[in-house]
């Protein structure tokens, strides 16, 4: 680390912000890559809901069922 620091003429502080402004980065890809399958995921589940009860009168008749015990 510290001979590329000095090969680009920059300090060490500056060469350890840069790598940690791309660790940063790529965990925040990560993690929105994550949450976008998530997301997915909980879009087919209600789409496979709303078919499996006929409809959207239905799947909301379901659920009131489901969460008031009937």
């Amino acid at each position: 680390m510290y001979a590329l620091a000095k090969k680009l003429g920059i300090t060490i502080d500056e060469a350890q912000t840069g790598i940690s402004t791309k660790v940063i980065a790529g965990a925040l890809g990560v993690s929105f890559v994550g949450m976008g399958l998530f997301g997915l995921w909980v879009v087919a589940c209600v789409i496979g809901g709303l078919i499996e009860a006929g409809g959207p009168i239905g799947f909301i008749k379901s659920w009131f069922g489901a969460v008031m015990g009937g």
